[in-house]
């Protein structure tokens, strides 16, 4: 004979039944892959995402193999001797005239030999390392500008370029200048794209872009590593203050921050230009 539920064992059946059900479903949903796909996605899909993306892919082409080879004749040598002078304090007259006053690049490859010597790993290390930033600063300026997937896309084309692979993975280049312009449009980027940003983060955008204007000033010089990105963002947001989108309205908000930062970027480039 088949036993009788009473009403208090149904009740409980009933509520249990559902918590068992959610319970299972998260535990599902913890240990689904696609879920956890799903999540990591959402991570990325975010120009702070594929910005890490975009470095991670960069020390995935520029360190492999980074010490392998030995430096190359003339022009890596010439600026390993550079490198040991300015180390030892000897005298730098005889050196090359391009290399004979230092930029940030030669700075940082000096101290980089005093840390780990003047191996082919040591030297190149740096300018790898440069050399991914560059593409995390690609990644998040288009990010912010178009959208994640068009960062990484960016990066990738910007990192598997010959000219920018080998100077990444060699002393004769130049990549901190170009890691640095790339840094400076990414701070401005966020102050392009977004009238949140604009009005909330200010505060942190500025004080980055003005680092990294640093940092390309004392890579290429003023005038190609801070006044042409500035007055590329600055007339950016001034076009975009002036052009009307579809609705008739501003492409950027008219308001007094926004017209203050337009004006700060082309009064940098304006008075860089006249001074340099």
């Amino acid at each position: 004979m088949a036993e009788q539920a009473t009403p208090g064992t149904q009740a409980a059946k009933d509520t249990s039944a559902p918590a068992a059900a959610v319970a299972s479903s998260s535990g599902a949903s913890r240990g689904d892959p696609l879920e956890a796909l799903n999540r990591v996605r959402e991570k990325l899909n975010h120009p702070h995402g594929a910005a890490l993306l975009a470095f991670l892919l960069g020390l995935v082409l520029f360190l492999p193999g980074l010490g392998s080879f030995g430096f190359w004749e003339p022009q890596e040598t010439q600026v390993v001797d550079a490198i040991t002078a300015y180390k030892s304090g000897g005298d730098t007259a005889a050196l090359d005239p391009a290399l004979q006053h230092p930029t940030l690049q030669m700075r940082i490859l000096v101290q980089f030999a005093r840390w780990m010597g003047t191996s082919e790993w040591a030297l190149r290390l740096p300018l790898s390392l440069l050399g991914a930033l560059g593409m995390a600063a690609v990644a998040f300026a288009a990010g912010w500008l178009w959208r994640p997937r068009a960062g990484i896309y960016a990066a990738i084309a910007l990192g598997t370029s010959v000219n920018y692979l080998f100077q990444s993975r060699q002393l004769g280049g130049d990549v901190t200048s170009m890691a640095a312009t790339a840094l400076l449009i990414a701070m401005l980027a966020p102050l392009l794209a977004s009238a949140k940003e604009r009005k909330e983060r200010w505060w942190l955008w500025l004080p980055l872009a003005a680092g990294a204007a640093a940092m390309a000033h004392f890579s290429c010089g003023a005038l190609l590593g801070v006044a042409l990105p500035c007055a590329g963002a600055g007339t950016a947001m001034l076009a975009g203050l002036l052009l009307r989108g579809r609705d008739g309205q501003p492409l950027i908000e008219r308001k007094a921050d926004t017209i203050a930062i337009a004006a700060t970027l082309a009064g940098v480039a304006l008075i860089i230009g006249i001074w340099a």
